[in-house]
């Protein structure tokens, strides 16, 4: 495989797909859509794919019934493929460690994870979430070198144990100079190794 062989480790398939949407054929289509990037996932040798709760509706038990049953769906398919679908918290319908509970009280595959999506975590949404931490997206604030988000994040981390990644996304619409992604990588590096 060319990623293996150059010593690539793809951190994650970050598909646009959404479970909570009420439409039953958008969600079935959006449940294949899964499918085919879980397949993906597994042929890259990625362990883990990015799913959206999604839809227009404010968190509430009908929703998370319907995000938990595509989500049970689609861990258990993954099993072979040896890849876990994530819900990204953070995001959409999903503002914290409360709603993304009443996905993970609902979802009934233990293939299945959440995807941080902040360089901060407060303790009360580490302890409700941390056997189900599977991956971090950090923002623009990690590019201030007084940022030592990363640094806590990583103490935190190893207190359970964390195997996963910490990915940099960055959406401005215009490239970032190549030397500050390099001078943010090594330093949050270096604050992983601190830790």
């Amino acid at each position: 495989m060319l990623f293996r062989d150059k010593g690539i480790e793809v951190a994650c398939i970050a598909t646009s797909v959404q479970f909570g949407v009420s439409d039953p054929l958008k969600r079935k289509g959006n449940i294949e859509d899964a499918k085919v990037n879980i397949k993906l996932a597994g042929d890259l040798e990625s362990k883990v794919v990015r799913i959206f709760a999604g839809g227009n509706l404010p968190m509430n038990d009908e929703v998370a019934d319907r995000i938990a049953e595509a989500f049970t769906e689609v861990g258990d398919y993954a099993v072979q493929f040896g890849v876990t679908p994530m819900l990204e918290t953070l995001h959409d319908i999903i503002k914290g460690s409360e709603d993304a509970m009443l996905v993970v009280k609902r979802t009934k595959t233990p293939n299945f994870g959440i995807l941080w999506n902040h360089s901060d975590i407060d303790r009360q949404s580490l302890n409700l979430l941390k056997g189900r931490i599977r991956h971090f997206h950090v923002h623009d604030e990690v590019l201030d070198p007084e940022n030592r988000n990363i640094l806590n994040l990583a103490k935190l981390m190893k207190g359970i144990n964390y195997d996963g990644y910490v990915s940099l996304e960055i959406i401005k619409g215009y490239d970032l100079p190549e030397s500050l992604l390099i001078e943010t990588a090594k330093r949050l590096k270096g604050y992983i190794a601190q830790a």
